[in-house]
């Protein structure tokens, strides 16, 4: 289940997060800053459709990232393969 669909507190979303997208992107925090996300996903945002503003990924998921190196967490330890 997602942190958005769950009914989890806005902290514990947000302590989440980051963990979400480095399940996604080992390289989440890098790619934050050197992706061309203005041409890859802010530039195929379906809100373009509607006349609005895309949703400025990048500095989503920069925020994301930079909070949680700053909380000293640490990323949980790697699953042993099945």
């Amino acid at each position: 289940m997602s942190p958005a669909s769950s009914n989890a507190s806005p902290p514990a979303i947000c302590a989440a997060l980051p963990l979400r997208i480095l399940d996604a992107n080992i390289l989440g925090s890098s790619c934050a800053r050197v992706c061309p996300v203005d041409v890859l996903c802010e530039g195929a945002c379906v809100l373009h459709r509607q006349n609005h503003k895309p949703i400025q990924i990048a500095l989503l998921q920069r925020h994301a990232m930079d909070a949680f190196h700053a909380s000293g967490e640490q990323l949980p330890k790697a699953r042993p393969p099945p």
